[in-house]
């Protein structure tokens, strides 16, 4: 059988399911964050709420589901509650998320899907400013502000966020 052919018979999930998702809000924090170093788990990972709180709400946003409040969108105090903690921590200067580039990359994927699901004017600044930051530290990298030995290791995951977004 051939590989096309096969695939069409395979079951993919094209969304995450409802036990997933119900799983994600049982390992939510009460300020909105997931932990990726939470002690439940038996491979403690390392600290970083930021790509974690990513991590978690990324699969309700492709759902399709958001932050507002609606009869068949049973997320959204979810939702709502990880916006508000990545807005919470990303800085008002820089408008770096903090913890790692690699955090603020996939914070930076996370917010500007909720934007797009629903042009809601108050999420518009915040992916705004974390788009910008990107562009900003790849622009330093290439006009060599960044050292050569810290350069690849400092911008690597910022490149790849602006490359998808």
């Amino acid at each position: 059988m051939g590989l096309a052919r096969r695939r069409r018979h395979q079951k993919s999930p094209k969304r995450p399911s409802r036990a997933a998702l119900q799983w994600l809000l049982r390992h939510q924090q009460s300020d909105g964050n997931w932990r990726l170093d939470d002690k439940r788990f038996p491979d403690k990972g390392m600290d970083n709420d930021i790509a974690g709180t990513a991590f978690g709400l990324l699969p309700f946003l492709g759902r399709g589901q958001n932050a507002q409040a609606a009869k068949d969108n049973p997320y959204d105090k979810p939702i709502e509650r990880a916006l508000l903690y990545l807005m919470k921590k990303q800085d008002s200067g820089p408008a770096y998320f903090g913890g790692t580039t690699y955090g603020h990359a996939l914070a930076t994927i996370a917010i500007c899907e909720a934007y797009g699901l629903t042009q809601d004017p108050g999420l518009r600044r915040p992916p705004q400013m974390a788009i910008n930051f990107i562009v900003q530290c790849s622009t330093m990298a290439a006009a060599g502000v960044i050292p050569p030995a810290r350069r690849r290791r400092a911008t690597r995951p910022l490149l790849a966020g602006r490359s998808w977004l």
